[in-house]
């Protein structure tokens, strides 16, 4: 290129510049920016210090240049996260112009070392943009530790933001059986769903961890096997890992089951579940107004030696399906530690519903069943239950009712049997033939050790010792430990 040809290039681009400098900024409060996405993931699962960068691509979609008021990383110096703007780093930035219909790259970074298990499993960050009065937010998500993570990359009509176990629901991929093993945690960000006919089998000793409004969905048709262990359960819980947030309920949403063929039961065995909006979800799906009318699930969900605890709404929720539930422990929800409604079969032995909340008012008993329901459309149904028993069960807390159970007159009351069962009732009768060896409303109370922390093992003086019905006897309890001859009632027997 000769001499005069760049400085003609060179003079053109200065006044291309000018002028394009003399546009005027438009401070017309609607206007809003576009971003390429609103949340920035990092998902590389890191095994050494962990270092990645991301673009996120911003748009000003007027006609008009408008002034960035400002670009600000939310948690500012203490964040794990790093910004570049126009070629400057910084965690605060003012004054960005930028020209209509034009855009911005901004370079996101984060350093993390995945092996601090300090660290937590997921760190966040937002970039809170400032403009003409508008603020808007973009989400930073990095895996803060080396896991198995598991983030929505599907969206479907009716159903939350999700992925499927599979890697992609819309891929037409055959039915697939997958085993989780305890090698290092698995971290859900968003809805993971076990597709129709997908089997999800967890070995014991995994650790599953939710974020905020994330949960396990194992659609219709689907799987899922727990196989935890005495010593080695399978706990499903937050991702926060400060001991602040142990026993704080509501910080993930549940785990929900569909329908399934007879025989292709979802079991859980020595599965610890807590702090979630809702434990375990048990019922068909309903996507449309047809989905309403679908008879009781044809398989059955199957509790062994289960913990849940501390959800802010219920523990266990059943709405016509099939549920055995042996040695199980339902303690401490902010509504119902057991729900029941509509049709279905269940059989509950030696389990304990202890409701002692200690996060506000309630006002629901611990225990709640009804063949009848308001559906989804407000419609009020209607099933039978085909059978139901109770047999060495504790209902209890401390409210005056913990123990409800209502039918209307299309139920065959023939079908359900309580047996030696301690609860506590307030206006309720509890003398019918449904009834059996009942106990009630004891002065001393049940005599756990200490259950609002949770701890319902039994004290020396427990009015349930040896109340139990002795032609069920388990063998063992929660805990694995010997029952003898005169079983205690709940999940747990005294021992000295």
């Amino acid at each position: 290129m000769t001499r005069w040809s760049l400085l003609f290039v060179l003079s053109t681009l200065l006044v291309f510049s000018a002028c394009r400098k003399e546009e005027q900024l438009n401070s017309d409060s609607s206007i809003t920016l576009g971003f390429s996405k609103d949340t920035v993931i990092f998902d590389t699962v890191f095994t050494t210090l962990g270092s990645a960068t991301r673009v996120l691509k911003i748009y000003n979609t007027s006609n008009s240049a408008v002034s960035v008021a400002s670009i600000i990383l939310d948690q500012g110096d203490q964040s794990s996260f790093r910004v570049n703007v126009n070629g400057v780093p910084g965690v605060a930035f003012s004054d960005v112009e930028l020209l209509g219909n034009d855009s911005l790259f901004i370079f996101v970074e984060v350093t993390i070392d995945p092996n601090n298990s300090n660290s937590p499993l997921i760190e966040e960050d937002e970039l809170v943009f400032l403009t003409n009065g508008n603020e808007q937010r973009v989400k930073l998500v990095a895996w803060g530790q080396d896991a198995h993570f598991y983030y929505s990359t599907n969206q479907l009509n009716g159903l939350p933001d999700f992925t499927a176990l599979d890697g992609d629901y819309f891929n037409g991929a055959p039915p697939i059986t997958e085993t989780w093993i305890a090698d290092k945690p698995y971290v859900i960000y968003g809805y993971l769903m076990i597709d129709s006919l997908d089997h999800l089998t967890i070995d014991p000793g995994v650790q599953v961890h939710f974020h905020d409004g994330s949960g396990l969905w194992v659609l219709n048709h689907g799987q899922i096997t727990v196989n935890g262990t005495l010593e080695n359960p399978v706990v499903f819980q937050h991702d926060r890992l400060e001991p602040l947030y142990d026993d704080l309920p509501g910080q993930w949403d549940l785990i929900r089951v569909n329908e399934g063929f007879a025989g292709s039961d979802n079991v859980f065995t020595h599965a610890i579940i807590k702090n979630s909006l809702l434990g375990i979800q048990a019922s068909p799906l309903t996507l449309s107004e047809n989905d309403l009318l679908k008879p009781t699930s044809e398989n059955k969900l199957i509790l062994n030696n289960c913990k849940i605890s501390q959800s802010s709404a219920l523990n266990l929720y059943v709405r016509n399906y099939r549920v055995e539930a042996k040695n199980c422990l339902f303690a401490n929800a902010g509504q119902y530690t057991c729900g029941i409604t509509g049709g279905g079969e269940f059989d509950f032995q030696h389990c304990t519903f202890g409701n002692y909340w200690v996060f506000g008012t309630r006002t629901t008993p611990s225990f709640y069943m009804s063949n009848a329901y308001e559906d989804e459309l407000g419609n009020l149904q209607s099933r039978q239950i085909e059978s139901f028993s109770a047999r060495n069960c504790v209902m209890y807390g401390n409210t005056f009712e913990e123990f409800f159970v209502e039918f209307d007159t299309f139920q065959d009351q023939s079908n359900i049997s309580f047996s030696h069962c301690l609860v506590r009732v307030d206006e309720m009768d509890i003398t019918p033939l449904i009834f059996q060896n009942m106990f009630s409303n004891v002065a001393v109370g049940p005599g756990f050790v200490s259950p609002t922390d949770n701890d319902f093992h039994l004290i020396e003086n427990s009015y349930c010792r040896d109340r139990g019905d002795n032609s069920l006897v388990l063998g063992v309890d929660l805990d694995e430990a010997l029952r003898d001859a005169s079983p205690d009632l709940g999940c747990y027997e005294y021992h000295e």
